[in-house]
């Protein structure tokens, strides 16, 4: 795989999105895909510069920097991927889901509703939706994909009010 990676980021242009975009497609979510992300990004610096030793020097500096900027954007996605590995995992035991479920039905919504309007004058109705989702979602026992889908939604919806905001409106509302 990684003599494949290496053909591929020396014969094309592709910046390091497509690159990493690629290598997501091939084995996000593969059982080793931590592992195979971690040894790659530690093992593509060396990997390209036995590749590169044919080229010029400066050919070959703008390379490894742009592969080194490349690898610590992976190292730095290797904790996501654990990350949702785990969060998959937890999401199809059914029974540690139903914990899940029982443990947010012991939380005061009221009280999350009362410190959340002293902290941001939030609506009193945006708790109760975000309370309702993750209710939803547990009790229904989706996917992780479902999960992301329900979230991003949220999401987009809370932020559509701040969708025509300029850079100076976004930092005088942060203030």
């Amino acid at each position: 795989m990684s003599l494949l990676y290496l053909k591929l980021i020396i014969a094309t242009n592709l910046n390091n999105f497509d690159i990493i975009s690629i290598f997501y497609r091939v084995c996000f979510f593969a059982a080793s895909a931590t592992q195979s992300i971690r040894t790659f990004g530690k093992s593509v610096d060396g990997w390209l510069r036995t590749a590169l030793g044919y080229l010029p020097e400066r050919l070959k500096t703008i390379k490894l920097t742009i592969i080194n900027a490349f690898a610590m954007t992976l190292r730095r996605y290797t904790p996501l991927n654990h990350l949702v590995q785990v969060a998959r995992a937890v999401l199809l035991n059914a029974t540690q889901v139903n914990q899940m479920l029982a443990d947010l039905n012991k939380v005061d919504f009221h009280k999350v509703q009362e410190q959340a309007w002293w902290v941001c004058e939030c609506d009193d109705n945006l708790i109760s939706r975000i309370e309702r989702k993750f209710k939803n979602h547990l009790s229904s026992q989706s996917t992780l994909e479902d999960w992301a889908q329900g979230l991003d939604s949220l999401l987009n919806d809370l932020l559509k009010p701040y969708s025509n905001f300029t850079a100076e409106k976004y930092a005088k509302q942060a203030k």
